[in-house]
């Protein structure tokens, strides 16, 4: 099902949940709260800040969390998305799901939030 998320604090907080089309479906519960390089949606979000807020968020992890970031090329990741507008990959945190997000932008081009579809092989 559909999510959207917003960013709160050092991560992303669900805050809308769709409804799936189908007898299944895959949810995220409406209130979690993730690390912002764990999600597709935390991804999409960083990648349209300014430089320095990127730079910024970078400094504030954790140093074994900012050597996870630089060693999974999280400031290069983050430019390609901005470019391309979405990100798409595999999730970090359920096997076999994929995760498309999106940016949600307000009248100014900012991005507020994420919308995030999550896809998984059905049988």
């Amino acid at each position: 099902m559909p999510t959207i998320a917003v960013r709160h604090e050092d991560g992303v907080l669900v805050i809308g949940q769709g409804i799936a089309p189908t007898p299944i479906g895959l949810a995220v519960r409406l209130g979690s709260h993730f690390p912002l390089a764990e999600t597709t949606s935390g991804m999409v979000l960083m990648a349209h800040e300014s430089p320095p807020a990127v730079e910024d968020w970078l400094k504030g992890l954790a140093p074994s969390v900012r050597k996870r970031a630089n060693f999974r090329g999280i400031p290069d990741k983050l430019e390609k998305i901005r470019r391309r507008g979405f990100h798409k990959e595999p999730s970090a945190n359920v096997t076999g799901v994929t995760n498309l997000s999106y940016p949600i932008k307000n009248h100014l081009g900012d991005a507020v939030a994420a919308l995030t579809l999550p896809a998984a092989p059905v049988v």
